[in-house]
């Protein structure tokens, strides 16, 4: 136990919150990948459905104040300020549960109109509240463990949670509870995740002892102002990527949102890697003097060198993927080609948008925001009715490519200049491998190797990804002590 308090460093607790990122995401996507062969389309869709409604709804209460509290901990902890902690931390937790009740209430007393527009049975809707208020509330004590350098502690409340939703969910199904099962399997995660937290809270290393439980009037200020900023942006993209699917629900039914859904899991799995760069990106940009430009462009360019070639070696074996899950999920082939489309702009758009961020140029990151999801938004209503999930992932895409002009025209009045020419070789060289692949009718799991096998060494060979930026962007991130314990860092990368 006295193991899992440990106080770790910088570069050690990025890569537990790394870790804890991608982590998250696998086990999603295995267990929408599960429910979706055990019980179908119909299935996958009602609680995919439910499951967006319910990140939308968690959303809004928040109201920022994670992340807004964030900082006065991190401050309150250096200076082992244990009462201002306290005070910070109880203080968050009020306004959270004032936001809660106020978000949820309204949901409850407008359940019958939001029925009909979410095509959701009541009992999913109640659902969807709880599991809003654990995974929210769940932020608040990760926020802490941010602050006081035990990312560890919270790569374990989300795994033991994970493994925890995969059992019970997958347990639930098999007995016959269908989408019911399948609805509580999902809320299993965010209420272990947050039981687990709360108790390393009582054990652990943080200084609650001095905790009066009543809110402080100057901190809830300090908190709410801090918390706005993100908060925003933050709603703004949840709208852009839920409401998508909970349309295609309300308007298509149960069976093309699990067609929906299930492309978009597979696109949420593409993503977690500039998004998870992005996060690990922004503290180390947000505390440079200087030479915040050219770390974006590097992450930028590291995160397109990943992420273009794993999105190209999906449109090779997408159809053998969508087979697995059964022969209905092949009519989501051409929605997941659209949303694997806009997989390659997003390490861009994202950088940027961190840049920005770190930058304190709050404007231009919600100009991004809107930029990108206002049209989605118009879209999804023009589309869904007409082509249901193709419709959606044609305004996801739509959205996407709005968002990446705008965030150029950014790029360009902050003064980072993106290098089109190694961006159009990172793009040319796996897709033209991918076409000599298809035109020769190769095996999908040989294209896949040489895509990505190719496309890495081709990077290295044409000087795109050079040993020396490597070197650099790890240098930067303070990541040499890790790579040195499992791999010859220095040995494979030269002096």
């Amino acid at each position: 136990m006295k193991r899992a308090f440990r106080e770790f460093s910088l570069p050690f607790n990025a890569m537990f919150l790394y870790a804890e990122a991608m982590g998250g995401y696998a086990l999603g996507l295995i267990y929408w990948l599960v429910i979706s062969r055990l019980a179908g389309a119909d299935v996958l869709g009602t609680v995919s459905a439910m499951a967006s409604f319910a990140i939308l709804l968690g959303t809004l209460i928040r109201a920022g104040i994670p992340a807004g509290v964030t900082r006065f901990l991190g401050r309150s902890y250096a200076q082992r300020d244990s009462k201002e902690f306290s005070t910070f931390f109880t203080t968050s937790l009020i306004l959270f549960w004032g936001s809660s009740v106020l978000g949820i209430a309204l949901v409850l007393f407008f359940r019958s109109q939001l029925q009909g527009l979410t095509g959701l049975p009541i009992a999913f809707l109640y659902l969807a509240c709880v599991i809003a208020f654990f995974a929210e509330m769940s932020l608040i004590p990760k926020s802490a463990f941010i602050a006081v350098m035990r990312g560890q502690i919270i790569i374990l409340s989300t795994m033991l949670g994970g493994a925890a939703r995969l059992g019970i969910g997958i347990g639930l199904v098999l007995l016959g509870w269908g989408a019911l099962g399948a609805g509580i399997g999902y809320a299993v995660l965010p209420g272990v995740s947050l039981a687990l937290l709360l108790s390393f809270l009582v054990k652990g290393p943080i200084p609650l002892t001095q905790s009066r439980w009543a809110l402080d009037v100057k901190a809830a200020k300090e908190v709410t102002k801090a918390s706005l900023v993100s908060w925003l942006p933050a709603v703004v993209l949840a709208v852009g990527s839920q409401l998508g699917i909970l349309m295609v629900h309300a308007i298509q039914g149960a069976a093309q949102t699990g067609l929906y859904f299930i492309a978009f899991a597979i696109l949420n799995a593409v993503l977690a890697i500039p998004f998870s760069i992005g996060m690990i990106l922004l503290p180390v940009l947000s505390g440079m003097p200087d030479g915040r430009k050219r770390l974006t462009w590097k992450g930028i360019k590291m995160g397109l060198a990943i992420t273009v070639p794993v999105t190209v070696s999906l449109f090779l074996c997408s159809k053998a993927i969508l087979g697995l899950l059964g022969s209905e999920f092949l009519l989501a082939g051409n929605a997941l080609l659209l949303l694997l489309a806009s997989a390659v702009l997003i390490p861009i758009v994202r950088g940027i948008e961190t840049l920005a961020y770190a930058y304190g140029r709050y404007k231009n990151v919600l100009l991004i925001g809107l930029s990108t999801n206002i049209p989605r938004v118009l879209l999804y209503v023009a589309l869904v009715p007409l082509q249901g999930a193709d419709g959606a992932a044609f305004a996801f895409l739509g959205g996407t490519v709005i968002g990446f002009i705008c965030s150029t025209i950014i790029a360009s009045n902050i003064g980072i200049h993106l290098l089109w020419k190694q961006i159009l070789l990172i793009f040319s060289l796996p897709i033209g491998i991918s076409a000599v692949i298809y035109f020769l009718q190769v095996h999908w799991i040989l294209g896949v190797l040489s895509v990505l096998g190719v496309s890495f060494i081709g990077y290295l060979k044409l000087k795109i990804i050079t040993r020396k930026e490597i070197r650099e962007i790890t240098s930067s991130l303070s990541l040499e002590p890790i790579l040195e314990k499992v791999w010859p860092f220095k040995a494979l990368l030269g002096d």
